[in-house]
């Protein structure tokens, strides 16, 4: 018999993000939709959060709040190829 399960991993883009960058743990973080100076922020660690930034801020606007932040976008290619 094969057992199906469903399991949310919150913020999974961010972990991956991490898991690629993890000199950056230390920092605050955001995954963005896009590489682009105007794309909307997706999801922000504790560090960010702390520092004023939120998900739905354009990434130009979460450097303006906190000019340490790391940001990168993390492709639906690159969440489907965590889960292989």
């Amino acid at each position: 018999m094969d057992r199906l399960a469903c399991v949310e991993v919150p913020d999974l883009r961010l972990q991956i993000l991490l898991g690629r960058r993890p000199e950056w743990r230390n920092h605050p973080v955001a995954v963005v939709e896009r590489d682009d100076p105007q794309a909307p922020i997706l999801h922000v660690n504790a560090r960010a959060r702390s520092c004023g930034v939120r998900p739905g801020l354009r990434c130009c606007e979460g450097l303006a709040i906190e000019p340490a932040l790391r940001a990168a976008a993390v492709t639906s290619t690159d969440v489907r190829g965590s889960l292989d």
